[in-house]
């Protein structure tokens, strides 16, 4: 899925082929079809580089860069899924510790 992402993210920049993509912090939600919070870095019109800016990605809605007013409703579903990701993490915790 993070392909995907990066391949629609290439699609959306001025100078693809200069696009430095950082992901140690993306996360992957296969079955909602997001891909959040992953970085990437390219050049813009000028061939100068941009300083990395945050992605997202939704199937079937393509990317969008953290500057793009259109991403608001992609970065509230990933906002929601790292929530619910959090939440099931910390209840695992629990149950592991016997505190549940």
């Amino acid at each position: 899925m993070i392909d995907e992402a990066h391949a629609a993210v290439l699609r959306a920049l001025k100078d693809p082929d200069s696009a430095k993509f950082e992901d140690r912090l993306t996360h992957a939600f296969p079955k909602r079809g997001l891909v959040c919070g992953g970085q990437v870095n390219s050049k813009n019109s000028f061939g100068g580089y941009t300083g990395s800016q945050a992605y997202y990605y939704k199937q079937g809605e393509g990317a969008f860069l953290d500057e793009d007013s259109a991403a608001i409703p992609v970065i509230e579903a990933c906002t929601a899924a790292l929530s619910e990701s959090a939440a099931a993490v910390r209840a695992e915790a629990e149950r592991l510790s016997g505190k549940s």
